[in-house]
């Protein structure tokens, strides 16, 4: 079973036609032909890690809304099981896309960002006591929304001990908190946002990527940093040893990125689980991550594709 812990949501989508601008504004009008949802952020990595065929539980925190209704559901109907922390006054995380043809026009997110509450807190700490001795691999999906803090990192990391590696794939710049992790797994753009705050370095050319990539996994004490460069493959850093560049070798036309990260963490977590190394995992990841972007909206891989 394969931990995710972070920040659930709730991906809606309006699908229709445009025929016309609108005489109120220079805006198309889109004649919505079909709505539909998805699993958003921690809860499509979870279901990423349903479609490699391996069981998964998801550890969050949610709203007592109709939102929170339709995203339990679907997770239920992947087999997700999930532990949710409901706060009244916090609603469920979702962002509304509208799309006309395979086009995005626009998107709407309702959502408070803040921490948990206290109580809350906690809620999520008893839920970690109560799964992590049957997990094999951990992944903490940050999106920023709240759930990940320094409290919840610490207990995470402080009960997985060496025996269940931690996969984080990171937000903002207080990578701090992610400390003693097994493997932290940002884009170029946040990698490169991160080093520039906190080093007050310029990188400028592979070479000074790759020292970089180096001196944090140094400094955070990572086992590895697994960094994304979309159509240039990734690069795994690890501690101990040489740099290995994952190249894409196959990949469908990109339609849609998004949910991109999400399926490349739940493919490491769920190879390096199988004892699998961390190129071969890589090289893996690569492959899934070729797959959902040819496909328009959040979709987690599903069962064979690979």
């Amino acid at each position: 079973m394969i931990l995710t812990i972070g920040d659930v949501m709730l991906d809606r989508y309006f699908w229709g036609v445009v025929t016309r601008i609108s005489p109120e504004a220079p805006v198309p009008i889109v004649q919505v032909v079909q709505t539909s949802y998805s699993l958003g952020g921690a809860a499509n990595v979870a279901a990423n890690v349903v479609g490699m065929g391996e069981q998964a539980v998801v550890i969050g925190a949610a709203g007592k809304d109709t939102p929170a209704e339709i995203l339990t559901k679907l997770m239920r109907d992947y087999g997700i099981t999930d532990y949710l922390v409901a706060e009244k006054d916090r609603p469920t995380t979702m962002k509304t896309r509208v799309i006309a043809g395979s086009q995005q026009l626009l998107r709407i997110d309702n959502e408070i960002v803040r921490p948990l509450y206290q109580r809350g807190i906690a809620e999520v700490k008893n839920n970690i006591d109560k799964v992590i001795p049957e997990c094999r691999a951990i992944i903490v999906s940050d999106y920023g929304k709240g759930v990940i803090e320094y409290n919840v990192m610490k207990h995470l990391l402080d009960n997985s001990k060496i025996t269940v590696p931690v996969f984080v794939d990171p937000k903002g710049i207080n990578w701090e908190i992610y400390r003693g992790a097994f493997c932290v797994t940002p884009n170029l753009k946040e990698f490169l946002e991160y080093y520039s705050a906190t080093y007050r370095n310029v990188i400028s050319s592979e070479i000074d990527l790759r020292k970089a990539a180096k001196e944090i996994v140094k400094d955070l004490y990572l086992k590895y940093l697994v960094i994304t460069r979309g159509a240039d493959g990734m690069l795994v850093v690890p501690a101990e040893g040489k740099i290995y560049h994952a190249e894409v070798k196959h990949v469908e036309e990109v339609i849609d990125v998004s949910g991109a990260g999400d399926t490349v963490i739940a493919a490491l977590a769920y190879k390096i689980s199988k004892g699998a190394k961390m190129n071969v995992a890589a090289d893996y990841a690569n492959l899934a991550a070729g797959i959902v972007v040819s496909k328009l909206g959040t979709s987690p891989i599903m069962k064979g594709e690979v």
